[in-house]
């Protein structure tokens, strides 16, 4: 995950990381870049009625953990 108001040097890291994971995996893995954030303003959103985060980093887990 990456923010759109970052280190435009953490982008490149963040996709680079995520094409190396799917070059080991032979799939692409889940990748989220939030508009109009940045790594604070990203973690501001727990607790609060915007669930979007919360619900995005539930369902990595549930795919990640996933059995078969």
């Amino acid at each position: 995950m990456t923010a759109e108001f970052e280190n435009p040097l953490l982008d490149g890291y963040g996709l680079e990381f995520a094409h190396r994971i799917g070059l080991a995996r032979r799939r692409a893995p889940r990748y989220l870049s939030l508009r109009r954030h940045n790594h604070v303003s990203m973690l501001a959103h727990f607790n609060t009625p915007e669930e979007f985060l919360g619900r995005e980093i539930l369902d990595f887990f549930a795919e990640a953990c996933a059995v078969g």
